[in-house]
């Protein structure tokens, strides 16, 4: 899930406040959808806590990625200055 929340903000760039968004309510809906197969599963079972953990693995991935992506804009614009 971390790799999907790089995932949108490679795709949304440019608007890092709706990278977020998607990232979170993308997957947010598929870490539901994968704990209600896991109910459906012999032996496994589904876990609110696990929903939570993806969609926060999925918001932390978006933060590295536009941290990341500032760091080295800054950089860039540095380089061009000089």
């Amino acid at each position: 899930t971390f790799l999907v929340g790089i995932k949108y903000c490679a795709q949304y760039e440019k608007d890092i406040k709706k990278a977020i968004i998607i990232a979170f309510i993308g997957t947010f809906l598929y870490a539901c959808s994968d704990e209600i197969h896991q109910l459906l599963v012999p032996g496994r079972s589904g876990q609110i806590k696990d929903v939570f953990l993806d969609t926060i693995g999925a918001c932390i991935g978006v933060i590295g990625y536009s941290f990341v992506v500032r760091k080295c804009g800054k950089n860039e614009q540095k380089e061009r200055i000089s």
